[in-house]
């Protein structure tokens, strides 16, 4: 299995490293791709820090592990305009032909899921790491989402932990589970809050120390 775990590190912090360890933790996947995005396209803002900054930073934070299976790569920095799934799967497929490819989305991302580009084929396409802070989804949250992609119909099968759900598509054989844990209480919006107020005088919880060192270096974030 491969996973891909997208988002715009901006900028990557403990909260994002600790879960990409649990991810590889209870999935064991030959690979755990990080994907810093080009433009969200169901955000109407830009990140804070451009494409090139978040990349490094993302590359910094990733080498304060021990994980080599953990990598970073630019494919959506690679692509001009909006940074959809479906184009990130299909490079990720070419570049590494394996037959199980997950993604990492939070519980909030995937009650969106509808809005996705090319929702229905995507989800027929790879299995779904769906992470919640605090709860598993409720089995009508993950048939609700799945109802509206188009994909309705379905079977429950047990999933690795008891306290998890798994649902697995009648065609496709892809699969949704939830994956709870306890969540860093880090947000990559404090952080900048706190560089911003401080100018990087101030360490924020939860931030590596390279790219802490990198965004004063940088005098990213407001940062003097």
């Amino acid at each position: 299995m491969q996973v891909l775990f997208g988002g715009s590190f901006d900028p990557i912090h403990q909260g994002h490293l600790d879960l990409a360890s649990r991810v590889c933790d209870r999935y064991h996947p030959k690979k755990l791709f990080l994907i810093p995005n080009r433009k969200n396209p169901l955000k109407d803002f830009d990140p804070g820090a451009d494409a090139v900054d978040r990349l490094q930073m993302t590359l910094l934070g990733v080498g304060t592990l021990n994980r080599p299976q953990i990598q970073v790569v630019d494919w959506e920095l690679q692509r001009p305009g909006p940074s959809y799934t479906w184009d990130t799967v299909q490079t990720a497929k070419a570049a590494h032909p394996d037959p199980a490819t997950a993604l990492v989305i939070g519980d909030e991302v995937f009650h969106a899921f509808a809005q996705w580009h090319r929702a229905a084929e995507l989800m027929a396409t790879v299995d779904l790491i769906v992470c919640s802070r605090e709860r598993p989804l409720a089995r009508t949250d993950i048939e609700r989402v799945v109802a509206r992609c188009g994909v309705a119909q379905g079977v429950w099968k047990t999933a690795t932990e008891p306290q998890e759900q798994r649902f697995s598509h009648s065609h496709s054989r892809r699969w949704i589970e939830t994956f709870t844990f306890d969540a860093l209480p880090i947000s990559g919006s404090e952080i900048r809050e706190v560089l911003s107020t401080y100018h990087g005088k101030v360490r924020p919880p939860g931030l590596p120390a390279p790219v802490w060192e990198y965004i004063k270096k940088r005098k990213l974030y407001s940062v003097k």
